[in-house]
């Protein structure tokens, strides 16, 4: 499913990318964008509220712990 949306963005000149990691998650994914070539980390949330305190522990600890902006986007 993610190769097909992928593919997708690619004919429309959109880079994309995924990488299965094994680890702690918030510090493979702070790990993983401190060293690549990345613009933005996207991440999703169960938690979002109006209030920034309210998202999941995981995406908390990425906004609070990386220099790279991060899009959290609500399932």
């Amino acid at each position: 499913m993610l190769e097909e949306k992928i593919k997708r963005y690619k004919d429309q000149h959109i880079n994309l990318s995924y990488k299965v990691l094994v680890g702690d998650p918030t510090d493979e994914i702070i790990k993983y964008a401190e060293e690549s070539d990345i613009d933005v980390i996207v991440m999703s949330s169960r938690k979002i509220t109006t209030i920034i305190r309210a998202i999941g522990s995981t995406v908390r600890k990425v906004i609070d712990n990386t220099r790279k902006p991060v899009l959290v986007i609500h399932e």
